[in-house]
């Protein structure tokens, strides 16, 4: 008897194991990437590259309006400025918070309409772009219409934008 129990309970482990072991996890649960929905030319990340940087110039040198006026929305492939009032409220937000500086964070193009160019708001002079610590993130999201690039705010409720299951 002395020699069955140790059996039995290596047995229940093994039977254990295997049934935990063989759970496979639904195509909701795996990582998804995608490739990009169209190729970019060499002109293309030029532009976008050129777009990003003065709009982060125009921030980093207060110039919060000429960093508005550079914003657009798009729709039904319909590009338009933003209005005055979308205007003003993103200026008022550089206005009421004590930003030290701006930086590119990172830059994923994926698409036509499906971008983000990640910008870090430094607040706090010991800000760390690694760990988040001290900054607010501001994401863009460069779109191209009829071969023109515009600048746009990254909305994940935006045409075009793609969701992954992660």
């Amino acid at each position: 008897m002395k020699q069955v129990i140790p059996v039995l309970i290596a047995a229940v482990v093994v039977m254990l194991a295997a049934c935990s072991g063989s759970k496979k996890k639904s195509s909701d649960e795996l990582p998804v990437t995608r490739p990009a929905t169209m190729v970019f030319t060499e002109n293309d990340t030029t532009e976008i590259n050129q777009m990003v940087n003065t709009f982060v110039e125009y921030i980093n040198s207060g110039k919060i309006s000429d960093a508005s006026a550079m914003l657009y929305t798009v729709q039904y492939d319909r590009v338009e400025e933003m209005t005055l009032e979308e205007r003003q409220k993103f200026e008022g937000f550089f206005t009421t918070i004590p930003y030290k500086s701006c930086e590119v964070k990172s830059f994923h193009l994926g698409g036509a309409k499906d971008n983000k160019v990640q910008l870090a708001l430094l607040m706090t002079p010991d800000a760390n772009l690694e760990t988040g610590r001290g900054i607010i993130k501001l994401v863009l999201n460069p779109v191209n219409v009829e071969g023109k690039w515009y600048l746009t705010l990254r909305d994940e409720d935006a045409e075009g934008i793609e969701h992954e299951n992660i």
